[in-house]
């Protein structure tokens, strides 16, 4: 059918395009499971279970997390962001969590509802972006894959690279706006209707007030459908993207104005040489040719996996092969991704989704307009959304690190091209319900491998940390069991410091951090320009009544021996001169330092 708009409104898809509509009838896949509510029930079991196997037991005090949950209490009590507080990211994520403690107190559990919150719209976006292209019960496998190896998961020690108590709200707010962003962009490309589109421009104004990497994704997809409009943009659709202009040259003023200009050295200063190596290292640019390896491996793993996609659903479908053989077969689909090649299975997701988006571009050349159902810009905008994601990770794409949040997006066209794209070979329309219970399969493999990672660290022995900020479980002998109790009975005025980080132990305990408007002193911060010696000239004006040690090799993430081993040399000779250890407590390397003749 062909799609009329009135004079001077936003057209659809294409000026005389044909158009698909999505099929609402019941697939084969959601009549095998029962109810058509079963795919939203199914999710929303994964999503409790989850919430109830990780309750309270994600975050760190010590790495990340203390600035996550102090930063917002400054600004509460009158500090500027940027000029009285170091602060890397966007505005966003600090404005939004301080008025959270405004609302419902300076507690751990606020961020930490917060983050629920949160996966929980991350969640229903995945769902409604994916069930956009694929039926439901695919849709639900996306979801559940991102609540398994996002939402939840604590695949290594500390558990800081979740949606619940994550290394950075920023990441975890910026990714979701994102994806509500790209949904209402692709619901502006079905309808043509003005206002989906600046609702989308609006939110994707709020992604830039958080992370560059989120930042970078939502401006892709938005760049995208761009350039597909060209070469005459209606009137409509820039007045649209003008309003999530305005979002960000307001919030930005705001913090310039607050900060005293402070947001745009701040901004910048994490590219200074301290950080070169953790950037290097997180891309997978470090270690090239094991990166490449890891590659090539997964690699050979999607093409297994969609070997046997493909060979499973055939020209007549699973229904013509042996039930054992189609068992073996999704066995095969379910344990590739889940432990033969579990921790590199998205490795080559940048090189699959640009593939993918060249395969999207020649279907348009050959098909024109009519391309993939009429709905070709739809396909585009969202695996280059996927794409745009992965710069960061380029050569270290999965589910670790940072992957936690920028690889969900993946998700969704891991669906899309199994479901939609493989069958294509046979000449014939695909068959959703074959193609996407493979990707269903291969989605479910996903999140059982995390969960096979996952669970360990989710039932080890812990303690229950109990204070007037903080209610969290956490490792059983572990600094923070040690440390916060000792600490919380000093008195609130009490200054402590924590080198190199450690300021969640400080805000867990009550104390008062020094005014140096720090949050750690990691290689990246210390080793700006004039950064250590404001510090010194702070804590020599009011030192540190107590300063908490956490002496840890740091070479194998930063690059760096450590704290007063290769970087902070004049602030540790400082402190060495100044303190002195304690004998308790002590955990490991973790100690606490008192000021010479105090004791």
């Amino acid at each position: 059918m062909t799609v009329s708009m009135p004079k001077g409104s936003c057209t659809g898809p294409d000026e005389g395009s044909v158009v698909g509509a999505r099929g609402t009838g019941r697939s084969v896949t959601s009549s095998a499971i029962g109810h058509p509510l079963a795919p939203a029930l199914l999710v929303a079991i994964a999503f409790l279970g989850g919430a109830w196997l990780s309750w309270r037991r994600l975050g760190s005090l010590i790495i990340d997390g203390g600035h996550e949950l102090d930063v917002p209490r400054r600004l509460l009590e009158g500090a500027a962001l940027y000029r009285d507080v170091s602060w890397s990211w966007g505005p966003l994520a600090p404005w939004i969590d301080a008025g959270l403690y405004r609302l419902f107190g300076v507690h751990s559990d606020t961020l930490m509802w917060a983050g629920l919150v949160t996966a929980a719209l991350a969640c229903v976006g995945l769902y409604l972006l994916a069930r956009h292209f694929v039926g439901p019960f695919t849709s639900a496998w996306v979801a559940i894959a991102f609540i398994a190896t996002s939402a939840f998961a604590r695949r290594m020690d500390v558990a800081i690279f979740n949606f619940v108590a994550p290394f950075n709200y920023s990441a975890t707010y910026g990714i979701t706006l994102a994806i509500g962003s790209v949904v209402l962009l692709l619901r502006h490309a079905r309808s043509g209707k003005p206002a989906p589109l600046a609702g989308s421009a609006v939110l994707a104004g709020l992604v830039a007030l958080t992370k560059m990497e989120t930042t970078g994704a939502v401006l892709v997809a938005h760049g995208t459908f761009f350039l597909t409009v060209l070469p005459r943009p209606s009137r409509a659709r820039m007045l649209a993207w003008g309003c999530g202009l305005a979002v960000v040259v307001v919030g930005y003023a705001v913090a310039a104005w607050t900060s005293d200009g402070a947001v745009w050295r701040s901004m910048v200063g994490l590219f200074n040489p301290g950080s070169h190596f953790y950037i290097r290292n997180s891309m997978g640019l470090r270690h090239l040719g094991a990166s490449l390896i890891d590659v090539a491996l997964s690699l050979l793993g999607w093409a297994l996996v969609l070997a046997g996609a493909a060979w499973l659903a055939g020209r007549d479908g699973p229904g013509s092969r042996s039930r054992w053989v189609v068992a073996l077969a999704g066995i095969v689909l379910l344990v590739l991704p889940a432990f033969v090649f579990e921790r590199i299975f998205f490795r080559a997701a940048p090189f699959l989704l640009a593939a993918g988006l060249v395969w999207i571009l020649i279907a348009r050349i050959r098909e024109g307009t009519a391309a993939l159902e009429g709905r070709w810009r739809e396909h585009l905008v969202v695996w280059a959304f996927a794409l745009g994601a992965l710069p960061r990770i380029l050569l270290r794409a999965g589910v670790d690190h940072y992957g936690f949040y920028l690889l969900s997006p993946t998700f969704v066209c891991l669906a899309i091209g199994m479901t939609l794209y493989l069958g294509r070979r046979t000449g014939r329309p695909p068959s959703p319900d074959v193609h996407g219970l493979g990707a269903s399969t291969v989605l479910a493999g996903v999140a059982l491998g995390t969960f096979v990672v996952s669970y360990p660290q989710l039932t080890r022995a812990v303690s229950e940390l109990r204070t007037a900020r903080v209610h969290r479980l956490v490792d059983a002998g572990g600094p923070e069991a040690t440390f916060i109790p000792f600490l919380s009975r000093l008195p609130p005025g009490t200054v402590c410091a924590a080198v190199p980080e450690g300021a969640g132990v400080i805000f867990a305990s009550g104390l008062t951090p020094p005014a140096d408007g720090m949050t750690s002193y990691l290689p990246m911060l210390l080793e700006e320009p004039g950064v250590q010696g404001k510090v010194l000239e702070a804590w020599k004006r009011a030192p540190p009544e107590l300063i908490f040690s956490w002496d840890e090799d740091q070479r194998r993430v930063f690059g760096y021996a450590g704290f007063g081993r290769d970087y902070g040399l004049d602030l540790s000779r400082w402190i060495s001169e100044h303190y002195e250890p304690t004998t308790e407590p002590r955990v490991g390397r973790a100690t606490l330092l008192v000021r010479r003749g105090s004791r």
